[in-house]
């Protein structure tokens, strides 16, 4: 089964989204309508896979509760649903951890092919937006965006490991994959890009 959060104060969108996420085999959708009660939903032993946050709902704070979430719950990876549609706000929300930038006008097909990508690992932003994404722009899954923005605040591999809750062989093997990504071959040249391109 997998467990989906949406959270956003407007009630009648979050019943589309749900009998939109219903065409997913196995999916189950969990409610919120504040970033409280997203929170509350998130921070539990088993987590949803899946987090779509409203940037305008009571208590998100706009991108800045894309980092509280995060924060709060590093295991749940975060997309935002948005009626703003800029590039900005899409590279603003990216940059502050999420996966993925739905803007609230998706149909239904797009919608679901992009949660899809997000549930597979990979980041997602609407064709328009994609320039906006450095982690578009790196080609990093958002597990490799986070392991990457640790590592550009000086974590070890251990630290990061225990931040994000994940095997030390996990994470280097992340890092691996990220050298590669990034054509260098060690942490100070990946550091390097991360401030480059606003990762870290």
């Amino acid at each position: 089964m997998i467990e989906i959060l949406i959270a956003d104060d407007h009630a009648l969108l979050v019943d589309m989204l749900e009998a939109h996420l219903r065409k997913l085999d196995g999916c189950r959708v969990v409610k919120a309508y504040d970033f409280d009660q997203a929170i509350a939903a998130a921070d539990m032993p088993e987590p949803p896979a899946l987090a779509l946050l409203d940037l305008v709902m009571p208590g998100m704070n706009g991108v800045e509760g894309v980092r509280r979430f995060r924060q709060l719950c590093p295991r749940v990876p975060v997309a935002v649903i948005s009626g703003d549609t800029a590039p900005a706000t899409a590279a603003s929300a990216l940059q502050a951890g999420a996966c993925g930038f739905l803007p609230k006008t998706m149909g239904r097909r797009a919608m679901l092919h992009a949660v899809k990508q997000m549930l597979e690992g990979n980041t997602y932003v609407p064709p328009r937006c994609e320039k906006a994404s450095p982690a578009t722009a790196l080609q990093l899954s958002p597990r490799e965006c986070d392991v990457f923005s640790l590592l550009a605040r000086g974590k070890s591999n251990k630290d990061i490991a225990r931040e994000l809750d994940l095997q030390v062989v996990t994470v280097t093997l992340h890092l691996g994959n990220i050298y590669r990504k990034l054509g260098v071959t060690g942490r100070t040249a990946a550091v390097r890009v991360a401030l480059e391109a606003g990762l870290a």
